[in-house]
């Protein structure tokens, strides 16, 4: 005889995306598992965040999103943007595609820029709309757009009417004029950033709703911006969620599908190096009796008094998951998963990643993967630059690094929290190499409506080997 048993798992590992593999089986501790799974939530962890993935076809109302559909050029000439996309035709203005691909974690993006000679004699818009035509909606109705946007090359200060380039949704009427909207303002920074702005449709003249990157160009005035832009959504609700590509007016799709083995199936492969997590239960059989025929009466004793054991609720796998673990007792999980520094000042999100990156940096301590996987966990990007990608080329066995800095969750970066940054990055580096930093700092500036002063730390640090004794 037998009796059933169920276990609640949560934050489980799936697998790594590799940016082809679709397929994942439930897993417990890495390893997928035999017995009887149900998943009732599958996240994907990649460069937009920790982010739940759904079930239910969600709507991303563009008729094209997919960047890589571009094509580099003179836009109209040689060149175009994804089908759907325009931006406006100006006497004297370049709009230029330069580039087209996917940065190393597999996100795509590509390139625009907008050059202009001071020869305009009247304000001008050079907007780039994401849906050449208004999308309908009424009264009521919320929509929120979502982008990453970068500003990677040229002069974003200048040139461009104060605040300088926006993210926006605009209510349109029916003849097409925009009415009212809502925006978010688009600062330079030193890595591509997810933005995202809402609005609820108020005006009873609102038939549609148009969404696009919002440039005005004072009269007589030069401007030469080159933006990065990934990843276009405008969705319904009040919260932008996991991206969703669209081509050429194909219907959405549900992020994932569960078949009868509980493999789940991507609709998009996860971008190399994402973790894909689930939340669900496991069950099994306990059977009554595992003593054997011949056991003493003191063996059947015992095996009763503990029969109901594994039925008492417990923690336990709560306790060791880093993102659930509670936070006066995370100190003794980072203890227990060998992170090698901690300090009580850290923001709660960067203690969570630090535990829950702490096995990746171990496996990899010695390599350029392992210092990006470290500074990952402090909420920063890190460019790797080796001595023979250098012109001209720099001495062997060295390497430089560009740390881009800005804490977790929106923390502001101190001076401390740099110089913990550091140090974890010296006890990660190769032994046989020491560094030397040179330490800048750019402000970024607000981030939203409401948002507080967000500092970019820009570290450079310079390794070279050292001298063998």
């Amino acid at each position: 005889m037998s009796k059933p048993f169920s276990r609640r798992l949560i934050g489980e590992l799936m697998g790594k995306g590799d940016g082809n593999r679709t397929d994942f089986l439930p897993s417990i501790l890495g390893k997928p598992t035999r017995l009887t799974a149900e998943v009732s939530a599958v996240y994907r962890t990649d460069w937009r965040g920790r982010v739940p993935l759904s079930r239910q076809p969600r709507g991303n109302v563009l008729y094209c999103s997919d960047v890589l559909l571009a094509k580099p050029g003179t836009v109209n000439v040689d060149g175009d943007l994804p089908v759907g996309w325009s931006i406006a035709r100006i006497t004297g203005l370049l709009r230029e595609v330069v580039g087209v691909g996917q940065l190393e974690d597999g996100t795509p993006y590509l390139d625009l820029r907008v050059y202009n000679r001071n020869n305009t004699q009247q304000v001008r818009s050079a907007d780039l709309l994401f849906n050449t035509q208004p999308i309908p909606s009424n009264p009521g109705h919320v929509w929120t757009l979502s982008a990453g946007v970068q500003i990677i090359a040229g002069d974003p200060a200048g040139g461009f009417e104060d605040p300088v380039r926006r993210l926006v949704i605009a209510e349109v009427d029916a003849a097409g004029q925009r009415l009212q909207r809502s925006s978010a303002d688009i600062r330079p920074g030193t890595a591509l950033t997810r933005l995202s702005t809402t609005r609820t449709v108020t005006g009873t003249q609102a038939a549609a709703v148009s969404c696009y990157i919002e440039m005005t160009i004072p009269p007589r005035t030069a401007v030469d911006v080159t933006f990065r832009i990934s990843a276009p959504q405008l969705e319904q609700g009040s919260v932008a969620t996991a991206y969703v590509p669209t081509r050429n007016g194909e219907p959405a799709a549900p992020d994932y599908v569960i078949d009868a083995r509980n493999r789940v199936t991507l609709h998009e492969p996860p971008p190399p190096g994402a973790t894909i997590t689930w939340d669900g239960t496991v069950s099994f059989d306990i059977p009554d009796s595992l003593l054997p025929p011949n056991a003493s009466g003191v063996e059947r004793v015992a095996e009763a008094v503990t029969a109901h054991a594994a039925e008492v609720d417990t923690v336990v796998d709560l306790l060791w998951n880093p993102w659930t673990c509670p936070e006066n007792l995370l100190p003794w999980l980072a203890w227990a998963m060998s992170v090698d520094t901690w300090r009580s000042s850290w923001p709660l999100p960067v203690k969570r990643a630090r535990v829950a990156g702490s096995l990746l940096v171990q496996r990899r301590k010695g390599t350029a993967r392992s210092i990006a996987d470290v500074v990952g966990s402090f909420g920063g990007s890190v460019e790797i630059t080796e001595w023979w990608q250098t012109t001209p080329r720099g001495q062997p066995h060295t390497f430089a690094l560009t740390l881009t800095l800005s804490g977790q969750s929106g923390e502001t970066a101190t001076a401390q929290y740099v110089d913990d940054v550091i140090a974890e990055v010296n006890l990660t580096k190769p032994v046989r190499s020491h560094f030397t930093f040179t330490q800048g700092l750019n402000v970024a500036g607000r981030i939203g409506v409401i948002a507080g002063t967000h500092l970019a730390l820009l570290v450079r640090l310079q390794a070279t080997e050292a001298p063998t004794p």
